[in-house]
């Protein structure tokens, strides 16, 4: 089991003071508390994406595999994802209907 410490999570290492991991902690909450503003505050929000993954193959091969998307929200007026892989790519569409769109940001 390893504790975080200067470079990340190490084995071994010597725990951090208590002072230290308190504000490693605040630091982190208010980052994400930031980044819920900004994205609540959003008419349209769009993330790219990625992802790598090993298959072992008759056991003892190793197959590298990619996939990879785009996410786009336009609140109000839909919502798009693509997610592409090497067998094919697949799409999803939601209109204003969808009650993942109706959501009004403050400013509408």
């Amino acid at each position: 089991m390893g504790i975080w410490g200067r470079g990340g999570l190490c084995r071994g290492a010597a725990p951090a003071p208590a002072r230290e991991v308190e504000r490693l902690l605040t630091g982190a909450v208010q980052l994400i508390e930031a980044a819920i503003a900004t994205i609540a505050q959003a008419a349209e929000i769009s993330v790219n994406w990625f992802v790598s993954f090993d298959q072992v193959v008759a056991g003892r091969e190793i197959a590298t595999h990619m996939r990879s998307g785009d996410v786009i929200l336009a609140r109000g007026r839909g919502y798009y994802a693509c997610a592409g892989q090497e067998t094919g790519v697949r799409e999803f569409f939601s209109t204003a209907r969808s009650p993942l769109c109706r959501a009004k940001t403050p400013r509408g």
